[in-house]
Order: C-alpha cells, then structure tokens, then sequence
C-alpha cells in the first residue's frame, strides 16, 4: 500500500501538477487506493500522527543520525550507509554473537 501511494503521489505531482499539500487532493488519492474518506480524513487531521512524527523526530535527534539509509539494530547498534547484502550478513551475525562489527557506531 505504502509503495502505491508513493507512486500516486509522485504521479500527482510530477506529472498531472496537482497540489498534494491539498487535504482533498490527498483524500482524493487514498481512495483510489481504496482506503476510507473519512478513515483518511481523521488520520490526517489528528494530533496523533503529528505527536507521533515528533516523537520519532525526537528519537532521531537522540541518535544522532545525520543520514539515510541508517539501521538500529538492539536499540544499541547503528549501521548508516548503503552497504551490500554481505556487509549486512556479516554484522547480523557478529551482533548475534556479541561481537564488534567494524563501521557501526554503539548507541549509548
């Protein structure tokens, strides 16, 4: 669903030069996804998903993270950067066995 609405937004946008800052325009959009109008509206007019947006702003401030991609693994461990299936492989591993895996940065 998220995949979908990322490509409608960027259709929207980009090639039929719709304002999808519009609350309409965007409910519009969510029901072509077949989600609820209403459901919709709520969703982006409550507190809540301001409250929660600022709270995981909080939380990447806390980390210090400063780039994309970035992964926190254990709520202890940061891997930033784009790295190959090996590298990943390679730290999954080591973080399961305790060990200290080289370009990740210990979270206090």
């Amino acid at each position: 669903m998220q995949q979908a609405m990322n490509e409608l937004l960027i259709d929207a946008y980009f090639k039929r030069g719709l304002d999808i800052n519009n609350t309409q325009v965007l409910l519009d959009l969510a029901e072509q996804l077949g989600l609820d109008r209403f459901t919709t509206k709520n969703a982006l007019t409550s507190n809540e998903v301001t409250q929660a947006l600022a709270r995981k702003q909080k939380r990447v401030q806390s980390l210090g993270l400063s780039s994309v991609p970035a992964f926190v693994f254990n709520e202890q461990t940061l891997v930033t950067g784009s790295n190959s299936v090996e590298y990943f492989e390679e730290a999954i591993t080591a973080l399961t066995k305790n060990t200290t895996v080289s370009l990740t940065q210990k979270i206090a």
